[in-house]
C-alpha cells in the first residue's frame, strides 16, 4: 500500500485533521518524536510519516482507509514494532501509518469446534493466555518476540518459530481472514468467505487467502483472523546436542523434523557466539542487548 503520489499544497494537513475528527485527535499521532519512534523498527529507520493513526475496530479502520484513499496517500501498517526486516517501515514521506494494537479483542473461542477468531493487532501472548484455561492453542502460537508481537505481524511476515517444529510457519494455522483494501472495502477469505457456516476449516474452492499472507501488509491490512485450535502437549522436554560440522547438524535437524516429534528447534552459530562470549557471558549479553533496547524505545516515547 506504498506508493509515492504528488499531493497538492496543504493535502496532508486537510487529511490529517479529517483523520483527527474521525477518530479523536488523541488517535492521531502527529508528536514528531512519536513519528520517529514509529518509523523504526529494531536496526533500521525508514521514512518519516505523516501521522500514525490508532483505530480501535474494524469499522474505524475501513471509514480511516476511505477518508485517505482519494488523497492516494501512503498505508503502512505497524503491529508490535519487533520487526527486523524493514517491513513495515515507510518507504515515502508523508505517509500514514496505522498503529493496530487497539484492535487486539479475541472475538471468539470454540474449543469444540477448534478455532479461535481474534483482531490482528493482539499479541501472541494475550492470544495465548486468553486459550490456555480452555485447554488449546494454536498450532503455531507466536516468534520470539511473542510479548509484543502480533497476530497480524507473524501472519505478515512469514513468521516460524514456537510450533514450527511440527505444524510450519505462521501462515499455516490461519484459516480465514478480514483484509481491508486501501479503499476501506473489506475482503474476507479463506473460511471468512463461506457466509453460512462456522470458519472451522478453510473452503474447497478458489482460494486467494496465502496471497495475502506473508505480504508485509502490501496488499492489505489484517484486521481479523481465525486459527485452527489444538491440545498442546501434556509435557515437554529439552534436550542440547553439539555438532563438528554445519553438515552434521543439519542433517540431525532434518532427521528430526522428519520424524515430527518436536516442537522446535534451534541451532546457534558457534563463531558469532564465542565473540559474543568474549565479551560478556551468553546471560548477561541477551539481558544487556535486551534492556539498550528498551532504553532507546522509552527514550523516544514516553508510555
Amino acid at each position: 500500500m506504498q506508493q509515492a503520489v504528488q499531493l497538492m499544497p496543504g493535502a496532508v494537513d486537510g487529511v490529517v485533521a479529517e483523520l483527527q475528527r474521525l477518530l479523536g485527535a488523541q488517535n492521531v499521532l502527529t508528536d514528531r518524536t512519536e513519528r520517529e519512534f514509529y518509523s523504526q523498527d529494531v536496526y533500521r529507520a525508514g521514512a518519516l510519516p505523516a501521522a500514525v493513526i490508532r483505530p480501535a475496530s474494524t469499522e474505524e479502520l475501513a471509514a480511516a482507509l476511505k477518508l485517505i484513499a482519494p488523497s492516494g496517500l501512503p498505508v503502512v501498517p505497524r503491529g508490535g514494532g519487533m520487526s527486523y526486516t524493514d517491513g513495515y517501515l515507510p518507504k515515502h514521506a508523508d505517509s500514514i501509518m496505522v498503529d493496530m494494537l487497539r484492535m487486539n479483542r479475541v472475538l471468539e473461542i470454540n474449543a469444540e469446534d477448534c478455532y479461535v477468531t481474534v483482531e490482528c493487532g493482539i499479541t501472541w501472548k494475550d492470544l495465548c493466555d486468553a486459550l490456555e484455561p480452555h485447554g488449546v492453542r494454536t498450532p503455531y502460537y507466536g516468534p520470539l518476540s511473542g510479548l509484543r508481537s502480533t497476530v497480524g505481524g507473524a501472519l505478515s511476515q512469514g513468521s516460524i518459530f514456537l510450533g514450527s517444529g511440527q505444524y510450519g510457519a505462521a501462515a499455516e494455522s490461519v484459516i480465514g481472514l478480514d483484509v481491508l483494501l486501501a479503499d476501506g472495502s473489506i475482503l474476507k477469505l479463506g473460511s471468512h468467505a463461506n457466509r453460512n457456516g462456522q470458519p472451522f476449516f478453510r473452503q474447497v474452492g478458489p482460494d486467494t487467502m496465502a496471497m495475502f499472507l506473508s505480504d508485509t501488509g502490501s496488499l492489505g491490512i489484517k484486521a481479523r483472523a481465525t486459527f485452527r485450535l489444538i491440545r498442546p502437549q501434556r509435557e515437554s522436554r529439552y534436550l542440547s546436542f553439539s555438532f563438528d560440522t554445519a553438515g552434521e547438524l543439519f542433517a540431525a535437524m532434518a532427521e528430526v523434523a522428519r520424524a515430527d516429534v518436536v516442537g522446535e528447534q534451534f541451532a546457534f552459530d558457534p563463531g558469532l557466539q564465542a565473540v559474543r562470549m568474549k565479551r560478556v557471558s551468553l546471560m548477561v549479553n541477551a539481558v544487556s542487548s535486551f534492556s539498550a533496547l528498551v532504553t532507546r524505545r522509552l527514550a523516544a516515547r514516553s508510555f
